[in-house]
């Protein structure tokens, strides 16, 4: 054991009479401790708030999307697609089409998402519990063209599966020349009848409120080539990772395309949380600066009390450098004890939340346990800036009280 190392352990630990600086040294620790295990608690709930909503994200979600990397529309045929939907670990893909249009109903108009659909829909995600009305079908039974309606965009415009009449549909007119002597030469037109009702767990814009339609009509409307698509849905393997899945696909289709993961199709939501999860960890620091000033008092304290001592080691040899690392570490063993001992009872805490769910928050009548979900990243961060905290702050005080002792 280096010598600074075992000085600074035995005036940690020996056999002494309790007086002030023990005492200092003791708040410093346990204050150190509180705000260590309030951050593993904290980082903890916000990493179970992005686990749980992305969990609770919308059941049209696919756990992988193909999208271009820079563009909007790429065809089903482009070179690379059909071999990297051959990818091992894909368990079934479908296409999509996106855009925006007007929808018109005799009741009024919105301006909405449209969504195209294929029929392998239902095999990528969980079309059964995103129902809430009707069925979702190519044609209704005489022939006319079939429409879901997202839940909120039914209730604007007052339609329903039992809405007899057809809801219009218009998008811009991307082709030609327009007459400014006919205005709706501006515009593409179709209509269709509306044969379900679609609500997702969460009110997001690409369920609630948009339309959706074979994608066939949908390029048409449009004006697309057939296969001309957005994106490509995929359902993962119940035995594989999506990201594993993602890392083989994205190695196949090469930089000209990105495939995304569920998280990755919200950036918003996981910059939001990751947002708020490091400001609360910033505001956290400060308290624990606030904490440090307890170490610079107890060591400034300790380091009065064993002048004598650092007098008697120099005259045996001791160099100045070791004498300050002597009280460095002490500092530094303070906070460290502090730490351990608070990320342990916070991990404690949060494995416990996660086994009982004792802490709950009501949603409406439901109490609902407070989700955790403890990262080892976090940990090490926790631990890497109460060490960089503690260093800091036990040189100022050994750094002034040297100057002065070698004058």
């Amino acid at each position: 054991m280096a010598f600074p190392f075992f000085v600074a352990w035995r005036y940690l630990f020996s056999h002494k009479r309790l007086n002030a600086v023990n005492i200092v040294s003791a708040i410093s620790a346990v204050a150190v401790g509180i705000v260590s295990m309030a951050l593993v608690c904290v980082l903890s709930i916000f990493n179970g708030y992005e686990e749980l909503i992305m969990q609770q994200s919308s059941l049209l979600d696919p756990d992988l999307r193909i999208e271009r990397a820079e563009g909007n529309t790429f065809s089903i045929h482009t070179p690379g697609i059909p071999e990297g939907l051959k990818t091992s670990g894909i368990a079934a893909y479908s296409q999509r089409l996106a855009a925006q249009g007007l929808v018109r109903t005799k009741y009024g108009e919105q301006a909405t998402g449209l969504i195209g659909y294929d029929s392998l829909w239902h095999n990528v995600v969980d079309l059964k519990n995103a129902i809430t009305e009707g069925s979702l079908t190519q044609r209704t039974p005489d022939g006319q063209k079939a429409l879901a309606s997202g839940f909120e965009l039914a209730l604007l415009l007052n339609t329903g599966v039992d809405f007899a009449d057809p809801v219009h549909i218009y998008v811009p007119n991307r082709l030609g020349m327009i007459n400014p002597l006919a205005p709706m030469s501006a515009f593409r037109h179709t209509c269709g009848y509306i044969t379900a009702t679609l609500e997702g767990d969460r009110n997001n814009y690409d369920v609630s409120n948009s339309l959706f339609m074979p994608v066939e009509d949908l390029q048409n409307l449009l004006g697309y080539e057939s296969g001309e698509i957005n994106s490509i849905e995929i359902r993962v393997a119940e035995n594989e990772r999506p990201e594993q899945v993602q890392k083989k696909l994205q190695k196949v289709l090469g930089k000209e395309f990105a495939v995304l993961t569920q998280t990755e199709q919200h950036p918003e939501i996981k910059r939001l949380v990751y947002v708020e999860k490091w400001m609360s960890f910033l505001i956290l620091i400060f308290i624990l600066l606030l904490a440090a000033f307890n170490i610079i008092s107890s060591l400034s304290m300790l380091l009065i009390e064993k002048k004598q001592d650092a007098d008697t080691m120099a005259s045996m040899g001791a160099t100045p450098r070791q004498i300050k690392r002597i009280f460095i570490i002490e500092g530094t063993l303070i906070s460290m004890l502090g730490a351990a001992g608070g990320i342990f009872l916070g991990i404690l805490i949060c494995l416990i939340q996660q086994k009982y769910g004792i802490i709950t928050y009501s949603i409406g009548m439901v109490s609902v346990p407070y989700p955790v979900r403890i990262e080892a990243v976090d940990m090490l961060i926790c631990a890497g800036t109460i060490i960089l905290l503690s260093l800091i702050s036990a040189f100022y005080p050994v750094h002034f009280f040297g100057r002065h002792w070698h004058r």
